[in-house]
């Protein structure tokens, strides 16, 4: 991605974070980095990450934080509720919208077990529970190129104590 955004023109900063930021009379933003680069552009995008949506759902009446994430289990069961259920980015899990949709299955199909009396198959991988939220997540980057990933990375493996091995696989003409 970097050689393509710099083969477009794009400048990739890299070890350098912002240390101070302001805009000027015209509308003209600097950005001083902490090596002591100064940047200016017109607009300046800042990402600084999620916050959970909770603070009026009425969480208190399960004993939860409002504006909190809600901590579940692997059927999306809220720890220490036996009736409320979050799926998607409010429980913190895996903050993309198609795991957002396998939770739901997973709560759903734990909800109808759970209300019909049936065994829950909440043990890994089982038909009632978003386990791969801990380990097989899949994700891509829609840009030129596409950047896509499944599962750990190997940093993440190896602090889990796994073995690892990896190795580099070229697609197309990147």
């Amino acid at each position: 991605v970097a050689k393509a955004l710099s083969s477009r023109g794009a400048t990739i900063i890299t070890g350098a974070s912002p240390s101070s930021v302001a805009r000027d009379e015209a509308g003209r933003v600097t950005v001083t980095l902490d090596d002591d680069r100064v940047l200016q552009s017109e607009e300046l995008l800042v990402a600084t990450g999620r916050v959970p949506r909770t603070e009026d759902l009425g969480l208190e009446v399960a004993g939860l934080e409002p504006g909190s994430w809600i901590d579940v289990d692997d059927t999306m069961l809220a720890r220490g509720s036996d009736w409320l259920y979050a799926a998607g980015d409010v429980n913190h899990r895996a903050l993309l919208t198609h795991q957002g949709k396998y939770q739901a299955r997973a709560a759903g199909d734990a909800i109808a077990a759970r209300a019909a009396g049936r065994t829950l198959d909440d043990g890994p991988w089982g038909a009632h529970v978003a386990t791969a939220d801990h380990s097989a997540v899949p994700q891509l980057v829609y840009s030129d190129p596409e950047v896509a990933a499944v599962g750990l990375t190997t940093a993440a493996a190896e602090k889990l104590g796994l073995r690892v091995r990896s190795v580099d696989v070229p697609i197309g003409n990147v």
